[in-house]
């Protein structure tokens, strides 16, 4: 195109706009350049894209700090209740998310509902694996029906102590039993019992000779022991352990109480003074949880010096058998008991007593107090009485000979012959008035080994029941007594055909240990 011809082009194309470009201008409009209108649309559109995430952006941020400043305040650590329906809700206020309840005492429930059918509330108490362990219904205190009201209930949980679980309260809809609105919270069912660790050594007896010359058994209870594990030691005087064995409690669940027995060879050429300990360690530090120290005498029995374990003066309850060489009266009973250099006891009628002094082989008696009742049966009771009190001024010596303890005068005469006897009374509860031909049993047995059936060493057999509580004595042979053993009484009412009626489910020991010799014994029926 030459130059001409764009000359005439541009001519033209300002003849064109010049009338728009006039028009505008009078009318006072600018007029912008088509291609610039498109560019600001083009703008604009971007700005309104870009928008909504710019505000979706903040808004995130802003939700993420109220949830960081929640999680500060601990708000998420807690369960919130189940709410199903917002105008419809129940929650729990006590106990709360994670409590040990005080089990097997009633558990207390308390909560707030709200829009709940006729305002009914249902608690549950579960075991971990959600079996129902107790349910209970009860009602809020709403003014009216389906408003807003506290409730509040006791629930029994038959769950053993230390046991997870959960209490679950909720309302159900009466068309179709669905659950309309419900709270729960993780609870434990009590803190589980500690049981104290014990451990006692049964056998042998402190103070007890032990001879080495076979293995020594040594037994034991114990409870509350991590596995039930027991350690029995044979210690020296100086602290060095001579043999150490384990044992473990025959027990039927862990840290429950039980029986223990192990075998301990020791050997010396000497006698020893030691201990004999048994203890439990911790699983932990390996501290000790429970010990059992006695004081024993190791050695061959050859070489020990064996300790006098028969029965003594102050060991018994002494009964009158022969008074001068005469049987005491039938149905009276003269009785002695001596502790403290003071003789007491029963001179059939009156009860009497006086001090006494004493060696190995002699025994004197200061004056004698008594009371002054008068008896008039059976017949000669009261000479006896007196007879016996004045022949306490002539003895000056005693010795144990033919199964009892006789005391002589000056003249080695004997004055008054004596047995051992364990006296005392039985009783029972029921009103029951037993047959004439019931029989009344009552032994003295050697329970000392545990493991060995009782030895019967005294017995007696009473066939009148004139009163109750029915009296009785059983005497003994001193020569069979060991100090050192245990000895209880065994008493049983049988009728006719031998049927045992009543028996003693209590223990009474007697005589040795620091056990008495008179008792009062409590049968229960069979």
């Amino acid at each position: 195109m030459d130059e001409k011809d764009r000359e005439e082009g541009m001519l033209g194309e300002e003849e064109t706009q010049g009338p728009v470009a006039e028009d505008a201008a009078q009318d006072g409009e600018t007029m912008e350049p088509v291609e610039d209108d498109a560019q600001d649309e083009e703008v604009g559109a971007e700005k309104q894209d870009r928008s909504p995430w710019i505000l979706a952006g903040l808004g995130g941020l802003v939700v993420i700090l109220i949830f960081a400043i929640l999680a500060a305040l601990g708000v998420f650590e807690k369960e919130q209740p189940v709410v199903e329906d917002p105008d419809m809700w129940i929650i729990i206020t006590e106990p709360v998310q994670g409590a040990v309840l005080g089990v097997p005492d009633a558990v207390i429930v308390k909560g707030q509902g709200h829009g709940l059918f006729e305002n009914n509330v249902v608690v549950q108490a579960m075991d971990s694996e959600g079996n129902v362990l107790s349910e209970q219904a009860t009602v809020t205190d709403a003014a009216e029906p389906g408003g807003t009201g506290n409730w509040s209930i006791e629930i029994v949980v038959p769950v053993k102590p230390g046991s997870e679980g959960l209490i679950f309260a909720f309302s159900n809809s009466p068309e179709d039993g669905s659950i309309t609105a419900s709270a729960s919270v993780e609870v434990t069912y009590g803190a589980e019992a500690e049981i104290e660790s014990k451990i006692e050594i049964t056998e042998p007896k402190e103070s007890q000779v032990i001879d080495i010359s076979a293995p020594i058994t040594v037994r034991g209870t114990g409870q509350g022991l991590f596995e039930g594990n027991v350690v029995v030691e044979a210690v020296d005087g100086d602290g060095n352990v001579l043999v150490q064995e384990a044992a473990v409690l025959s027990s039927d669940e862990p840290g429950g109480a039980g029986d223990w027995s192990v075998d301990l060879d020791v050997h010396s050429d000497a006698v020893i003074n030691g201990t004999i300990r048994a203890y439990s360690p911790s699983p932990a530090d390996g501290s000790i949880m429970a010990e059992s120290i006695i004081a024993v005498t190791f050695g061959e029995e050859e070489d020990i010096p064996q300790p006098d374990t028969s029965l003594k003066l102050e060991d018994a309850l002494w009964a009158l058998a022969t008074l001068h060489g005469t049987d005491v009266i039938s149905d009276t009973e003269i009785t002695a008991e001596f502790k403290d250099g003071q003789i007491a006891g029963s001179a059939g009628c009156n009860d009497y007593f006086a001090s006494y002094e004493r060696t190995e082989e002699s025994i004197t008696f200061g004056d004698t107090g008594s009371t002054r009742m008068m008896c008039n049966e059976p017949e000669g009771i009261m000479d006896q009485d007196g007879q016996y009190l004045a022949s306490l001024a002539t003895v000056g010596s005693f010795r144990y000979a033919q199964g009892g303890l006789q005391m002589m005068d000056a003249s080695s005469t004997i004055v008054l012959g004596y047995k051992p006897i364990v006296a005392g009374t039985v009783s029972y509860q029921q009103m029951i008035e037993l047959s004439p031909d019931a029989v009344l049993t009552v032994q003295l047995q050697d329970v000392s080994k545990g493991d060995a059936p009782a030895t019967v060493i005294g017995e007696t057999i009473v066939t009148e029941f004139d009163e109750i509580p029915i009296p009785f004595a059983v005497s003994y042979d001193p020569e069979v007594i060991d100090t050192r053993n245990t000895y209880a009484l065994q008493v049983q009412i049988t009728d006719e055909a031998g049927n045992l009626l009543f028996t003693n489910t209590t223990s009474y020991p007697v005589i040795t240990q620091g056990n008495p010799s008179e008792v009062e014994v409590a049968v229960e029926p069979v």
